[in-house]
């Protein structure tokens, strides 16, 4: 057992793993409670992360960012994220508590006593009445009544002692009295609503070694998950948390304490000829007791409405006097087996899958289910959600087609039924990349409205304010997204994401190693990694973390293709040709796959200009979410002075809307520059385009480009103060040590090069 505490006006309860601050109660896992345990020790001093280390996870072998993430977890409990001053980064030494700690005994002492102090203050010589000092005000009535008779007699002395115990039962009536008055009259009605009951869904356990009954196994669970979370008075914690604690742990009763529940659902399934029978436990976790059990036979295409049932049990179990789920909307869902078990396996690659494969595998998955149902609104709505996120994790389909496809299916999808929950988060996708802001912000609010803790709703309007360039907001809702979902790899990488946009490098990093510590499998935490270190202008890093992440998965054209732009950055083509070569096998026989093939030549030894011009302006991977070749393409043109067909071919590609009819953003800004660039319309740009937040950005690379043009078209727009100037792709022009570089910039040219040497010397020493 270990002591209660104070950190300043937070209590701490080492046993329960709980931090409380103003009434909130809030958990921190085991390993959290014991590095907080080791700083409290030593409060006030520096404690080394090897010691940490040790506390925590004892002779195990852990990866440093382990640590890091419970150290962001304790931040985040003591709302110390932003400052970091309660708990301080001692840089390459470890953390310190710099806090008073106290034991919660007597931290009750110190209040006790201060509470009793007023009681002994006078003002203007008059002793103050208090329930502590009736007896001073007794001793005064009896010296007032010996002065008044001059008598010392014992029936005078029977009288005022008698006097005085009534007068002193009086005044502590009067008091009693007065504080209930108060107590009362400074008490707000009870406005709260009845006790918010907690439970946890966990996966269901899939009996035998059949596929399918997998896929039903993780389907159902989430699909009763849902169910739950849209009901009032039930906290429901998310899928990717559940899941996850249930790995970590095996006793229900460590898996309710890391998810601050009271009850949990658990189960199985399995397979019988063409029917499953499902069995699903409501547990006390507190006490490791099944309150109640119950089992389910049926065919695939009764499961939906078993799920439904379940839901309205669990409901009257825990909440007997709530309104009853009875009037809630029956689940509407295919009469097709085939159609069924087709939509539960792509709901299984798009909640799990983490590589290249995917994409693919669920799109055909919700095909199958649709050409089985044409009526399948939910198979309609989760397609569209996957063509909306065609480039999110890597680019599968041109932006027209992908748009086009995501948009069929939409329109499917709410004719069949208007609330359906994916066909509205694909609607918010495809409004926030084509800026109707509004539109995007009214489907993510009737989503919102049925789950206030929908996490990727959340996270889409962190999306929207980014987009909006709400840099604040879009941060307010990433955090509140983590909050809903601390354990979703995807939600951790937003974060990232938004941090990035912000310059907040240091964050972006934290967040990006927490879903890695998450899942050590997910690639494209890797990648976002990856991008914020190169931003960062720690190349070496980066290349190891693209390295990491294609040993995992060597599929996807986007991260092969970027690994190898980070190796062109350190002037090693060798290297970076084997990447691009993987990136044009990907493409099959096509414009994309000549391009990359010979991206050494066209791009880094500028040979051919005119087809390599001709390729790039086609290839899928122009311009996506990791990396841009907007730069190069507009130093072909440039070159060879075609500065006119360049604007004529990027209006072409992306629509003059996209260039003069949007405001600028992370999104298009790269578009928008090269435009920019290649008409020579300053005024037009600056006209169209306000740079009110320093965070937004011209990429620095066009003033260099400006430069061999003899014309001042751009500047680096709104630095922040101390930010360093980052120019991408420094390999653009043929020889960029011919420029007429003057002062400053000068300057920044010699350092960058010399940092660039360094790492490259040091990338290479990795090899021998």
């Amino acid at each position: 057992m270990h002591e209660k505490f104070k950190i300043n006006h937070f209590s701490i309860d080492p046993d329960d793993n709980t931090v409380t601050s103003e009434g909130v109660k809030r958990h921190v896992e085991p390993k959290a409670m014991q590095v907080l345990l080791a700083l409290a020790e030593h409060a006030e001093k520096t404690v080394s992360r090897q010691y940490l280390l040790e506390t925590a996870w004892g002779n195990r072998v852990v990866v440093d960012e382990a640590l890091t993430r419970i150290i962001s977890q304790l931040r985040n409990v003591f709302d110390d994220s932003k400052l970091r001053t309660l708990i301080q980064t001692v840089p390459k030494k470890g953390y310190r508590l710099n806090a008073r700690v106290t034991l919660a005994e007597d931290a009750q002492k110190e209040a006790s006593h201060s509470e009793d102090a007023p009681a002994n203050i006078q003002t203007d010589d008059a002793q103050v009445i208090s329930p502590g000092n009736t007896e001073i005000v007794s001793q005064e009535i009896i010296a007032q009544e010996a002065d008044n008779t001059g008598s010392t007699t014992d029936d005078a002395r029977v009288t005022v002692r008698s006097q005085r115990k009534s007068l002193i039962m009086l005044i502590e009536v009067l008091c009693v009295v007065v504080l209930i008055f108060l107590w009362f009259s400074s008490k707000e009605p009870d406005t709260s609503p009845s006790q918010v009951k907690s439970v946890a869904v966990l996966p269901l356990a899939p009996i035998g070694n059949n596929k399918q009954t997998e896929y039903l196994a993780q389907g159902l669970s989430e699909e009763l998950q849902g169910a739950l979370s849209g009901l009032k008075g039930l906290r429901v914690p998310s899928r990717y948390s559940t899941f996850a604690q249930a790995d970590n742990y095996d006793a229900p009763t460590e898996i309710a304490r890391a998810l601050d529940v009271e009850y949990l659902i658990e189960g199985s399934i399995a397979q019988r000829a063409d029917t499953f029978k499902v069995v699903y436990r409501l547990i006390d976790a507190k006490r490791d007791e099944t309150l109640w059990s119950h089992s389910y036979e049926g065919e695939a295409v009764s499961l939906p409405q078993i799920t439904h049932n379940v839901a309205k049990q669990v409901k009257q179990y825990l909440q007997p006097d709530a309104s009853p789920l009875a009037a809630e909307k029956e689940p509407a869902n295919s009469t097709s087996v085939a159609a069924y078990q087709a939509y539960m396996r792509g709901k299984y690659w798009l909640m799990n899958g983490k590589t290249s494969e995917w994409f693919m595998q669920a799109s055909a998955a919700f095909h199958q289910a649709i050409e089985s149902d044409p009526e399948y609104a939910q198979a309609y709505g989760s397609l569209a959600y996957i063509y909306a996120r065609y480039n999110f994790h890597d680019a599968y389909l041109q932006p027209d087609e992908a748009t086009q496809k995501a948009q069929w299916a939409i329109n499917k999808a709410l004719a069949l039924n208007p609330d359906e929950r994916n066909a509205l988060l694909a609607t918010a996708i495809l409004s926030t990349t084509g800026q109707a802001f509004t539109k995007a912000e009214s489907a993510l609010n009737k989503v919102l409205g049925k789950n206030a803790q929908d996490s990727t709703a959340l996270y889409l309007y962190s999306e929207l304010r980014l987009a909006q360039n709400q840099y604040d907001q879009a941060l307010e809702l990433a955090q509140k997204a983590r909050q809903a979902d601390p354990l979703s790899p995807w939600i951790n990488v937003n974060l990232a994401i938004v941090y990035f946009h912000r310059g907040q490098y240091a964050q972006a990093l934290e967040a990006a190693n927490t879903a890695i510590d998450v899942d050590k499998s997910y690639t494209w935490a890797y990648v976002w990694k990856a991008k914020t270190l190169f931003a960062s202008g720690q190349v070496k890093d980066a290349i190891q973390s693209m390295q990491i992440c294609l040993d995992i998965d060597n599929a996807s054209p986007v991260n092969n293709a970027f690994t190898g732009l980070l190796y062109l950055e350190l002037e090693m083509p060798e290297k970076a040709d084997a990447y691009f070569r993987q990136t044009a096998t990907l493409f099959g026989d096509s414009v994309d796959a000549r391009f990359w093939k010979n991206f050494t030549r066209f791009g880094y030894h500028h040979q051919k200009p005119e087809i390599a011009r001709q390729l790039l302006i086609n290839v899928k991977l122009l311009d996506n979410r990791i990396f841009t070749l907007m730069p190069l393409l507009t130093s072909l043109y440039l070159q060879q002075d075609l500065s006119e067909e360049g604007v004529e071919q990027i209006a072409l590609r992306y629509g003059i809307s996209t260039i003069d009819g949007q405001q600028l953003n992370h999104l298009n800004k790269d578009i928008v520059s090269a435009f920019a660039a290649l008409s020579g319309n300053d005024v037009f740009f600056k006209s169209q385009h306000s740079f009110s937040d320093a965070r937004l950005q011209i990429p620095p690379v066009y003033p260099l480009l400006a430069a061999s043009q003899q014309a001042e078209t751009f500047q680096t727009v709104n630095v922040a103060p101390g930010d360093k100037p980052w120019w991408s792709y420094m390999w653009v022009l043929p020889d960029l040590s011919t420029l007429q570089l003057k002062g400053n910039l000068k300057q920044q040219y010699q350092q960058f090069t010399i940092q660039r040497a360094q790492q490259r010397e040091q990338v290479e020493a990795a090899y021998k």
